[in-house]
């Protein structure tokens, strides 16, 4: 099994928002705290699903005339954050709605709760952006532009070297 550096900071971003929330719901209330173990496991199911149908919707055209098993080939590449977050919060969702101990709950303290773990996992995530040469923007001469490998390039610009890092922006 081969070690891929995106896959990794993609976890690491995943537990580090997960124990900021944590932190962060015994400051907010005893209750969320208590029960945040079983509302984790459907947001991360959730957001999953929902990042890879995002990427998958997004950009049919790389799945259209595949096999329909490609669609399902997390392990390829292609997440989409929009979808994520949307996901992650059906799973918050369907948690609430299946699970009892939950009632004494509002969704809007889980989704405040989370919202602010969110930036710090979407920075940590993002750097997987600049490992992969991926989510750049346009040419650019600006000293903190991103070189990107000539096969990564699209083809209008096979000529220009530095590109603006939109992951960072």
């Amino acid at each position: 099994m081969m070690f891929r550096l995106y896959g990794f900071l993609l976890g690491l971003a995943l537990l580090v928002a997960y124990e900021d929330a944590v932190r962060r719901a015994k400051k907010y209330s005893v209750t969320l705290w208590k029960n945040i173990n079983l509302i984790v496991p459907w947001m991360l199911v959730g957001g999953v699903v929902g990042a890879r149908t995002y990427h998958v919707v997004t950009d049919w055209n790389l799945y259209a005339g595949q096999p329909l098993w490609e669609v399902f080939a997390i392990w390829r590449g292609g997440l989409g954050i929009w979808g994520g977050i949307i996901g992650a919060v059906v799973g918050l969702l369907l948690a609430r709605l299946t699970n009892i101990s939950l009632r004494g709950t509002t969704h809007l303290q889980w989704l405040d709760l989370f919202a602010g773990s969110l930036p710090l996992g979407q920075a940590i995530g993002r750097i997987g952006n600049a490992v992969n040469n991926e989510l750049f923007g346009t040419p650019t001469t600006f000293p903190w532009g991103l070189n990107i490998t000539q096969n990564q390039r699209p083809l209008l610009y096979k000529d220009s070297d530095m590109f603006h890092p939109l992951f960072l922006y």
